[in-house]
């Protein structure tokens, strides 16, 4: 078969995998679903951080400390009248009538007499902190404002000879947006990939594919149409989200979008990065699906979970970019997708180690499309048992 047929049927392939299971009416429903999804945790959160009904807490001060509650507290602190007992208040929380009681003996001694520990224990430990504060100034002899500008933060000026595409923060987003959505393409290219090569095993139907295409071409058309369609549901959750931002900044509500100071070259790389790194992975997850009779008890499932390790290891980065471990693990294909976005934000990456990392990652995904076209190969005829590792490696030895 000449080169010009193969393409054309690894065309036909991937155009018939990728609208097998595109669907665009559900995806625009997705997509305001996703919209509307998004609005409304944003305004659960909302409704969840605003104040509600104060704690009621009385207050037995045996002490100097002068305990000062904030309006925007939420706490109700009320001086304890001198006819009422401390037996009293005590079963006066037992019996659900107060939040809690603070009893203060001393400047280091407080008791707080509740029924289980409250969400506003921290926040009453503040104010109690500072009422101590307070108290030991005053014995001090220091004054409040003195105090307050001795421990004022130093106004230090950054002034940076480089720009490394927006700020620390800005990249630090773009980065975990990168891998976020890499790991989503991922997963939900799984899905189908699973699905679709599992339930064609069970139908019985790979022996009628396999006469009229060659199994390489048919995985080559499955990997692309479905990573396609992976890629295309994570476009639809981005531009949901975009959406969604768009919307609440139009409402008033203060959410940082700050696309404008972020480098293009910056995020150029790190899309190029998350792209590779999902093909890499998808191709090999191809190979493995062939292998799986039902998806449903398989333990190779949990091989799934691998792309987690190198995100794992990319938080290790920030202990020390600079080390000569993750600057080798930032080229290394396995890893490469989780390290050298993090060392994007933490260091200053040459740019051989970037075009090092970009390479072995193309690199990669061709090796593993090889590897993926032989164990396809061994794993659809297989019905009834799943090829062993020994079997699958001395397969992919054949490359």
């Amino acid at each position: 078969m000449s080169k010009q047929s193969q393409w054309r049927l690894t065309f036909e392939v991937t155009r018939w995998e990728f609208m097998r299971f595109f669907k665009p009416r559900e995806m625009m429903v997705s997509l305001g679903l996703t919209v509307g999804l998004l609005l409304g945790l944003n305004w659960m959160i909302r409704g969840a951080g605003s104040q509600g009904e104060p704690a009621q807490v009385k207050l037995i001060n045996q002490s100097e400390l002068m305990l000062v509650i904030p309006e925007t507290s939420s706490l109700a602190v009320v001086d304890a009248l001198p006819e009422e007992a401390e037996s009293d208040l005590r079963e006066a929380v037992a019996a659900k009538e107060l939040d809690g009681l603070l009893i203060v003996r001393g400047v280091e001694d407080a008791e707080l007499v509740v029924l289980r520990e409250p969400h506003w224990r921290a926040e009453l430990e503040k104010l109690l902190a500072i009422a101590r504060l307070s108290v030991q100034l005053d014995r001090s002899g220091v004054s409040q404002e003195a105090f307050a500008e001795m421990m004022a933060p130093f106004p230090l000026t950054l002034s940076a000879l480089r720009d490394d595409g927006g700020g620390f923060r800005e990249r630090m987003i773009l980065s975990f947006v990168c891998i976020g959505f890499m790991l989503m393409a991922i997963f939900v290219g799984n899905a189908y990939l699973f699905s679709a090569i599992t339930g064609e095993k069970q139908l019985r139907v790979t022996e009628q594919l396999v006469a009229a295409i060659s199994p390489r071409i048919w995985i080559d058309g499955k990997i692309l149409g479905m990573a396609g369609l992976a890629l295309v549901n994570v476009a639809i959750y981005a531009v949901s989200s975009f959406i969604a931002v768009l919307i609440l900044q139009r409402l008033g509500v203060d959410v940082p979008l700050a696309l404008e100071v972020v480098d293009v070259g910056l995020a150029l790389k790190m899309v190029s990065l998350a792209v590779l790194g999902f093909l890499f992975w998808f191709t090999a997850f191809a190979a493995v699906a062939a292998t799986i009779n039902d998806p449903m008890n398989s333990a190779r499932n949990a091989f799934m979970f691998v792309p987690m390790i190198p995100v794992a290891v990319g938080f290790l980065v920030f202990t020390n970019p600079e080390h000569w471990g993750f600057r080798l693990l930032g080229m290394f294909p396995l890893t490469s997708a989780g390290v050298m976005p993090a060392r994007l934000v933490l260091a200053e990456v040459p740019a051989w180690e970037m075009a090092v990392a970009l390479a072995s990652l193309v690199v990669a995904c061709w090796m593993m499309r090889q590897v993926a076209g032989k164990v396809f190969a061994l794993g659809i005829f297989m019905q009834g048992k799943e090829p062993s590792w020994s079997e699958m490696i001395a397969a992919a030895r054949r490359v």
